[in-house]
């Protein structure tokens, strides 16, 4: 960050630039997919490899240990299938030892170094790990809508059928369910025709006896 601020100002950064190219090649040299801490250290070592992920960081992921990562983070994610899972209490200690940068720092792997779809990465969303969000979820989720491009719109719900117009049992129009109204129910009893002037009271385009019973409900309204 300081770099990219510094050539934004137009300020020599050669220095810092050579302090972060020495900072990258340790961090590449130190990758490992296994680790042999004890208790307390081995709480990291799922999201030790890839905590405080960028997408710049994983292009030198990508570019230098690519084969590596992508099987350390395959291994991760199967054999702690609940990963993504904030504050995951089933484990060893109820995850008493538990830490907050597990479900962040393999999410940004996979987004940012096994560079997974929208698609895929949707499926790890889970809750914050407290209630209006902490800072790891917000990152997943500004990783996930990048990723997404345009947000996919849902699937529209099919359109609510609509109510016929006009009062139900009211064929005539005049305000009031009465005999009138059915005499033009009758009329059309059994025709395969719709519209509350013609007795198609429920609006299935049939005039048939559950139209009756809506006329009825409503006589004298």
């Amino acid at each position: 960050g300081y770099v990219e601020l510094g050539k934004l100002a137009g300020v020599n950064v050669s220095t810092q630039q050579n302090t972060l190219n020495s900072l990258i090649d340790v961090r590449m040299n130190n990758f490992a997919s296994t680790f042999t801490h004890g208790s307390y250290e081995g709480v990291l070592r799922r999201s030790k490899n890839f905590m405080f992920m960028t997408p710049e960081l994983a292009g030198y992921f990508r570019s230098r240990i690519n084969t590596s990562s992508v099987q350390a983070l395959d291994s991760y994610t199967s054999s702690s299938p609940y990963w993504f899972v904030s504050k995951f209490e089933n484990v060893s200690g109820e995850g008493v030892y538990q830490t907050l940068y597990e479900y962040e720092a393999l999410f940004q792997a996979k987004a940012w170094i096994k560079n997974d779809s929208y698609a895929n990465l949707v499926s790890f969303i889970d809750t914050p790990a407290f209630w209006r969000g902490d800072l790891y979820y917000i990152q997943n989720l500004i990783a996930l809508l990048e990723k997404a491009g345009t947000v996919p719109s849902p699937t529209p719900a099919p359109p609510s059928p609509t109510a016929p117009a006009g009062k139900a049992g009211d064929a005539n129009g005049d305000g009031i369910v009465d005999g009138r109204d059915y005499i033009i129910w009758a009329g059309n009893y059994n025709k395969p025709i719709t519209g509350v002037s013609n007795g198609d009271f429920d609006g299935n385009g049939l005039v048939d006896g559950r139209d009756y019973i809506v006329w009825m409900n409503n006589y004298g309204k």
